[in-house]
């Protein structure tokens, strides 16, 4: 986080206020105004105080290892500002960046699908990758000051470890009464904390029974996409359910490997087989739609959106 949102404090003795920027230690912070400019360098707290002695509105730019970010402020008011460094290279932003530029819903603005960020989950680094951008809704927009989740990613790359859907071969009850759906949203405490505690609560669809005609609704933080969130098209699912994800809508396979090897892994979905009471839907190692018992194993590749 580069700039925040400049405090302006009142004058006196030919002063007409002062400015305090918080931004990074060691970052240039310039204040221009027509042919007056002052550079400043944050101290250790990160914070530059300019004492303006010209009334209008101020340019305030802060420079920091070759980003840039800068903002206007007009001195005859009283704010608060905050700019951050945003890097056009998704990799080089804290999650906590990327979280405020998706809330603010300027994600499509700065980053491209199929962008990548590094994390860590149970001691393995995997990438997260953009498969989207504003598509599903969050549990509480109110607190997430906007209806849709800013951005949505999708593991780059499938688990090391492979798992059942279901201990049994029954799809009863859909996604959510699967032991699999517990697994998957148990793998947010697994995630490091710069992450986990920013990813959303979002409303996803599920069928509640293989040959259900209609979608139910639920809440999660991770979870598995559809069928048609994938492909785009009903293979054999009994109904459609979401909206492709603009990766794969792009053209993109999905294709994956697990993290730790090179070889194509199959991964399940949270979609139920039209005609089967038994199975469900998986991703092949081709990346064609799959269907297989639920008791079978297979690979995951969660999205969660921030």
């Amino acid at each position: 986080m580069i700039l925040g949102e400049p405090i302006i404090l009142g004058g006196g003795g030919g002063i007409v206020c002062v400015v305090i920027i918080s931004t990074e230690a060691g970052a240039t912070v310039t204040a221009t105004l027509e042919n007056t400019s002052i550079s400043k360098t944050a101290n250790a707290d990160g914070k530059a105080v300019f004492e303006l002695k010209k009334a209008g509105v101020w340019t305030i730019t802060a420079s920091l290892n070759g980003e840039t970010a800068s903002t206007e402020i007009d001195t005859s008011l009283s704010l608060e500002m905050e700019l951050s460094f945003v890097s056009p290279i998704l990799e080089n932003n804290s999650w906590e960046t990327i979280s405020k530029v998706a809330r603010e819903g300027k994600a499509a603005t700065l980053w491209n699908v199929g962008d990548t960020k590094s994390f860590v989950m149970d001691g393995v680094t995997y990438k997260a990758q953009i498969v989207g951008f504003d598509h599903y809704d969050v549990a509480d927009p109110t607190a997430y000051g906007r209806q849709k989740a800013g951005i949505l990613f999708q593991f780059e790359k499938t688990t090391t470890k492979n798992y059942r859907m279901n201990p049994t071969d029954n799809t009863s009850g859909g996604y959510i009464a699967m032991a699999l759906c517990s697994t998957v949203e148990g793998f947010i405490s697994l995630i490091e904390s710069d992450l986990s505690n920013v990813i959303q609560q979002v409303s996803i669809n599920y069928l509640s029974k293989y040959n259900a005609t209609s979608a139910s609704e639920t809440k999660a933080k991770m979870f598995l996409p559809t069928e048609f969130e994938i492909f785009g098209e009903k293979v054999y699912a009994p109904i459609n359910i979401g909206e492709q994800y603009s990766f794969y809508a792009a053209g993109n396979l999905p294709i994956k490997t697990d993290v730790a090897s090179s070889a194509n892994r199959m991964w399940w979905l949270r979609s139920l087989k039209s005609s089967s009471s038994t199975n469900g839907l998986a991703v092949s190692t081709y990346g064609g739609s799959y269907t297989q018992s639920v008791k079978s194993y297979g690979y995951v590749a969660p999205v969660f959106c921030i």
